[in-house]
C-alpha cells in the first residue's frame, strides 16, 4: 500500500439507505486497500456539495454515492485525480482535469438480463400461468397453444425486437436477444454507426422502428433529450398485439397513454420502472394480466454492486499508479 495515495469512498446518509450498495462497499474497500489508505464516509447530507460535508485535500480519489462537486469543492482538492460516482458533477472535474468514471456500467448485465427476462415472461405468460396456480385457478387442460394470439407469444427467436436507447444497457439486452434468434433494430442519435455495425444491430429513425417492432424494449437514460419523446401518438403508433417492455426509465413514454392502451386489451408488455414510484396500489397496470411488473429492480442485485466495485478499482489503480510513477 502507497501512503501516498488515499481514497475516499462517501456514502449517503442512513435515512437514504435504500440508495446505498452495500456489497460495492467491501469489495471495493478491500482492493483499494492493496494499493491505497480508503476512508469510508456516510455523509451527513448527500444533497450538499460534497467539499461541504468532507475536507477534500489529502484525498487522490474519490467514490461518490451522493454529494455533487463543484468548482468551489475542486479548490479545496488540489491532489484530486479521479472520480466516481454517479451524476456527481462530471462537466467541472473533467474541466479541472479530473478523470470521472461512471458508475452505471455496473447495471448494464443486471439491467439487461432482467429485461429479457421480462421479455420472455411477456410472450409466454409466464407472470399470468403463476398467478392463476397461486390462486388455484388453473384447469390442467394440456391442450397446445395455451399462450394469448392477441397478443406477440410463443418463442423469442425470430421475432421483431425494436431498441429505443443503444447505450450500454441496450446494446447488452441486444446481445443478448440476438443469442435467442430474435431480428433486432435500434435508434439512438448519440451513438455512431460503426456501434451499430459491430453490434449486427440494423438502424432506424424512431417511428419506422415503433412501426416495425413487435417487442419495443425502452432502454434509453433519463436525458433532457428523452423526456417524453415517445408522446401519446407514438405510443398508439406500436402495432396493435405488440409488448412494450422498459427497463431503463418511464421518463419518454406518455405512461397515460401506456396506460389506456393496456387497458383496451391493445398491447401487452411489462416494466420495471414507472412515472409513480411506488406504484400506487389503484393503477391500472397492477390490474392487466397481460402486463408483468417488477419494482425497479433490475440493477438491484449484489452482482452489480460488485461489478460497479470492479469497475471503480480497476480505473483508480490505473491512474494512482500512474500518478506514482
Amino acid at each position: 500500500m502507497s501512503p501516498n495515495h488515499r481514497v475516499l469512498i462517501a456514502r449517503y446518509p442512513v435515512e437514504a439507505s435504500w440508495l446505498n450498495f452495500p456489497f460495492f462497499y467491501d469489495k471495493a474497500t478491500r482492493e483499494l486497500g492493496e494499493f491505497a489508505r480508503v476512508d469510508n464516509l456516510v455523509l451527513n447530507d448527500a444533497s450538499l456539495p460534497i467539499g461541504e460535508n468532507v475536507d477534500l485535500t489529502p484525498y487522490n480519489a474519490v467514490v461518490s454515492f451522493g454529494g455533487r462537486f463543484t468548482a468551489a469543492c475542486l479548490g479545496q482538492a488540489p491532489r484530486l485525480r479521479v472520480v466516481a460516482g454517479f451524476d456527481c458533477g462530471r462537466d467541472v472535474l473533467e474541466a479541472h482535469g479530473i478523470r470521472f468514471v461512471e458508475l452505471e456500467g455496473g447495471w448494464q448485465r443486471s439491467v439487461a438480463e432482467l429485461g429479457i427476462g421480462l421479455t420472455l415472461s411477456c410472450l409466454r405468460s409466464i407472470a399470468m400461468w403463476h398467478a392463476r396456480l397461486q390462486l388455484g385457478h388453473e384447469t390442467w387442460i394440456m391442450q397446445q397453444f395455451t399462450d394469448d394470439p392477441n397478443f406477440v407469444n410463443g418463442e423469442l427467436h425470430g421475432k421483431r425486437v425494436g431498441v429505443f436507447g443503444f447505450g450500454r444497457i441496450g446494446r447488452h439486452f441486444a446481445h443478448l436477444a440476438a443469442a435467442f434468434g430474435a431480428e433486432l433494430a435500434a435508434t439512438d442519435p448519440f451513438v455512431p454507426d460503426d456501434i451499430f455495425c459491430s453490434a449486427g444491430v440494423a438502424r432506424m429513425d424512431l417511428d419506422p422502428l415503433i412501426d416495425w417492432s413487435q417487442v419495443f424494449v425502452v432502454a434509453s437514460s433519463p436525458t433532457p433529450d428523452s423526456l417524453g419523446l415517445i408522446d401519446r401518438e407514438r405510443v398508439y403508433r406500436l402495432p396493435r398485439g405488440s409488448a412494450l417492455i422498459i427497463i431503463s426509465r418511464a421518463w419518454p413514454l406518455d405512461m397515460q397513454a401506456v396506460r389506456d392502451r393496456v387497458a383496451a386489451g391493445e398491447i401487452c408488455g411489462a416494466s420495471d420502472v414507472f412515472d409513480i414510484e411506488p406504484l400506487p396500489p389503484n393503477d391500472v397496470l397492477r390490474r392487466s394480466p397481460h402486463f408483468t411488473l417488477t419494482p425497479h429492480i433490475a440493477g438491484r442485485c449484489a452482482d452489480a454492486n460488485r461489478l460497479m466495485a470492479e469497475i471503480a478499482v480497476a480505473a483508480f489503480r490505473e491512474v494512482l499508479t500512474d500518478a506514482g510513477r
